[in-house]
């Protein structure tokens, strides 16, 4: 009796009797694994591991695509690669980082070929990203003096201030007085100043009179008091807190002048006053 020829050995990466049939399911094969997520292993050392991960990978890969592409009938011994083995996670914050800072990067390399051109994206998008903002601003920003140029028109005139976007408010007593023949200087204009006149309305020196006879009023309206030109000059040459100290210094004074004059006044005066 002749003897019987043994079956053929299962081909270690596909676990089949060779050889592979037409209707074999290479996508596992082809797929990775889902991320180990391992937070105790230092960056540095997911990384060293991702990198022997991904050479093994792409060598299993090259592999079951090659017999992939055999033509049937394919040899009984002709197997596919290793099963893919899993990467451990990186955060996106840590890919952020290492793409943000160079000198972090230096550090932690080398990388995986995909780590590696991951972080190049990254920084290649960031400086486009950066390129297109600056653009963007120097449009706005020409935009804007085009408005302002040789004209009082805006009512809420914007910040040049590339940093922060800031919405000007300027107080109705000052259109008012602008209206009426009372202009404040250049100086107010200032961001600061606005922002103080519209926080502290109480340091805004003015006062109510009758405006010029050609505008037909018989109302009184409130406008800046003339002297208050000179403290605008003042305020663009010193800090906030200057000002602030030299306006209570002017009411202090003025409410002392005032009792001054009260106590010189005759008695019979007083009592008349307080008639």
């Amino acid at each position: 009796m002749p003897p019987r020829t043994p079956p053929p050995a299962l081909l270690p990466n596909a676990n089949i009797q060779g050889p592979i049939p037409e209707d074999f399911d290479f996508t596992p094969f082809l797929k990775t694994p889902e991320a180990i997520l391992e937070w105790d292993l230092p960056l540095k050392v997911r990384i060293a591991k991702n990198r022997e991960i991904e050479e093994a990978n792409d060598a299993s890969v090259t592999v079951t695509v090659e017999t992939r592409a055999v033509p049937l009938p394919r040899p009984v011994d002709l197997d596919v690669g290793p099963p893919l083995c899993p990467y451990f996670f990186l955060s996106d914050l840590e890919i952020l980082s290492l793409a943000e800072n160079p000198k972090l990067s230096g550090t932690l390399g080398p990388y995986s070929p995909s780590l590696h051109s991951t972080i190049v994206a990254l920084r290649a998008n960031s400086k486009q990203a950066t390129e297109t903002l600056r653009q963007s601003r120097e449009k706005e920003d020409k935009n804007l003096r085009a408005q302002l140029s040789g004209s009082m028109l805006n009512m809420n005139p914007s910040s040049n201030d590339l940093g922060r976007a800031v919405d000007l408010s300027i107080p109705l007593v000052y259109l008012m007085s602008i209206k009426y023949k009372q202009i404040p200087p250049l100086h107010f204009f200032i961001n600061s100043r606005i922002d103080l006149a519209n926080s502290h309305s109480s340091v805004v020196l003015t006062k109510r009179e009758f405006p010029p006879a050609e505008y037909g009023l018989t109302e009184k309206v409130t406008i800046l008091q003339s002297f208050l030109r000179k403290l605008i000059y003042l305020s663009s040459c010193v800090s906030l807190e200057t000002q602030n100290v030299f306006l209570s210094h002017v009411f202090q004074r003025n409410m002392l002048e005032m009792r001054n004059i009260k106590k010189k006044m005759p008695e019979t005066q007083k009592h008349k006053k307080e008639i």
